[in-house]
């Protein structure tokens, strides 16, 4: 529950006694990805992309220092 909750992986970890190596095998062992997490995901990623508007190719360092 606390995967699907978005809790760290540390915390898991910490809050399980998982050990650090194997941790992520048995995240993988308890985290099923369903159909509607996949669509959650990618909905945020293209809502991310639409705020960001289009890359013009150049640096973001580079726009910030210029005005125009």
């Amino acid at each position: 529950m606390l995967l699907l909750l978005g809790v760290p992986d540390v915390v898991v970890d910490a809050i399980t006694g998982w050990e650090p190596g194997g941790s992520a095998r048995m995240r993988a062992g308890y985290l099923h990805v369903t159909g509607p997490m996949l669509k959650n995901v990618a909905k945020q990623v293209g809502d991310a992309t639409e705020e960001a508007g289009p890359d013009t190719g150049s640096d973001p360092a580079e726009r910030a220092a210029d005005p125009n």
